[in-house]
């Protein structure tokens, strides 16, 4: 005879606690701190360079076509835009890649154990951006 609850449709839940017992022990590790230590630590590295106060500067003290200007106020990375404006968006690169007839600048989210979270290239041609590709 089956159970009752499936006969209705009802879902039975299954225990959670193998998935609490990996949470807590990532906890108790120092994993997930390091991690968010880690991408603390880029962010800082970003916010070094790049704020919200210097790209109204930058905008009001430059001729920036408004596309441009709108998509630094977004703190968003577009085709035109030059290397400062986007350095004033994310930071300076982790790396720099010199391609036949591109600049290829990589910048990255990356944890204290040196995993990388998030990355995004930016390709130049003519010292403004051609186009970008992210990872997530």
């Amino acid at each position: 005879m089956q159970d009752s609850s499936l006969m209705r449709g009802n879902t039975v839940r299954k225990p959670a606690a193998p998935i609490l017992l990996l949470i807590t022990a990532s906890f108790l590790s120092g994993c997930i701190p390091a991690v968010v230590g880690g991408i603390a630590g880029s962010e800082a590295a970003r916010s070094e360079t790049t704020s919200p106060e210097k790209i109204k500067e930058y905008v009001r003290t430059h001729d920036v076509k408004p596309r441009i200007a709108r998509a630094m106020e977004r703190e968003e990375v577009v085709k035109g835009m030059n290397v400062r404006q986007v350095e004033l968006v994310d930071g300076k690169p982790k790396k720099t890649v010199q391609l036949e007839e591109q600049t290829a600048r990589v910048y990255a989210i990356v944890d204290s154990s040196g995993t990388v979270w998030e990355q995004k290239t930016v390709y130049f041609e003519d010292g403004e951006v051609a186009r970008v590709e992210e990872d997530r």
